[in-house]
């Protein structure tokens, strides 16, 4: 829906959203401009925060995607701030210190590997950065052909106003870097994990839910990066935390093409770092340094338009 909106197109500030209404007075709040990754419409919008917390998304006007914002975009900021929020890593059911959990994963990674029976899987829900580091993890670290960045979503609005007939923002992303890395069309990663030939997959953890019925056939072992509790599935061995996109910078493609960037408003919590410098740690853990000392040196390679 589109409710929230009127909040926005009172005059007089009579209509308020119950959502905000008198939690934070309007003139503490700082303002950062970033996007919606509700969906792939990734509609432009302004982060509203003060002290480590934000307290609203409201829409930022443009002639490109939106004027407004629907109802689930302005929500999607409530999982950096939920009860169920990961700070740590969990193996099997069990909460673990981000290193110590990063060893164990690392260690089942290695015993894969010498089998030829690891592999990667990218995902449309992560950024062009993070999902270009996976790459190079699975090309220059783990030196397996098992990886997949091939999603292809049908796209298009869908309620003749915003909301995107594709849920995940960045499937254009992802094709940028299956230009620039290759790797295997998500059938034949399926096929390959259904029949047996993968031992440890790494994914995150909206991903891992595309294949979900292949993982409950084979049950490979599957770490996977998750940013809260609730998102981790069912089965999976090992967690590893990562920072939102409300907490560091990522660049993302919608559905038009355009290329957009999330903005950090507020600050991860403390020992949760981006994506792409835990795949940096699991390559070093495997004896390799990809030298990503910045999202920036992941995307070596990768051609925007």
């Amino acid at each position: 829906g589109y409710s929230l909106n009127i909040a926005d197109i009172c005059p007089v500030g009579a209509w308020t959203s119950r959502d905000f209404r008198f939690k934070q007075r309007v003139w503490f709040l700082k303002k950062t401009p970033t996007i919606c990754l509700g969906c792939a419409t990734g509609c432009l919008v302004e982060a509203h925060h003060n002290e480590n917390t934000i307290y609203r998304l409201v829409p930022r006007p443009n002639p490109e995607t939106n004027t407004w914002l629907c109802d689930h975009g302005r929500l999607t900021y409530k999982a950096v701030q939920a009860g169920d929020r990961l700070t740590k890593g969990v193996i099997k059911n069990g909460l673990i210190d981000f290193e110590p959990a990063l060893r164990e994963a690392a260690a089942r990674i290695d015993e894969a590997r010498g089998a030829g029976a690891v592999a990667v899987l990218g995902s449309p829900w992560l950024s062009v950065e993070d999902n270009a580091a996976l790459a190079r993890l699975a090309k220059d670290a783990l030196k397996t052909e098992n990886y997949c960045f091939d999603f292809s979503f049908e796209q298009g609005i869908k309620d003749g106003i915003l909301i995107n007939k594709d849920s995940a923002p960045n499937a254009n992303g992802t094709k940028l870097v299956k230009t620039a890395h290759g790797g295997l069309s998500l059938e034949e990663l399926t096929r390959r994990i259904t029949a047996g030939q993968i031992k440890v997959l790494l994914a995150e953890a909206h991903a891992a839910g595309l294949i979900k019925d292949a993982l409950k056939t084979a049950a490979p072992r599957l770490i996977v990066f998750a940013a809260n509790r609730g998102e981790i599935p069912a089965g999976a061995y090992a967690t590893l935390p990562y920072t939102s996109y409300f907490e560091t910078p990522g660049t993302f493609i919608n559905y038009q093409g355009l290329r957009r960037r999330t903005e950090p408003s507020v600050e991860a919590p403390e020992g949760v770092k981006p994506l792409w410098t835990v795949v940096n740690k699991l390559a070093a853990y495997s004896g390799t340094s990809l030298r990503l000392d910045s999202a920036e040196d992941a995307l070596k390679g990768i051609a925007f338009k």
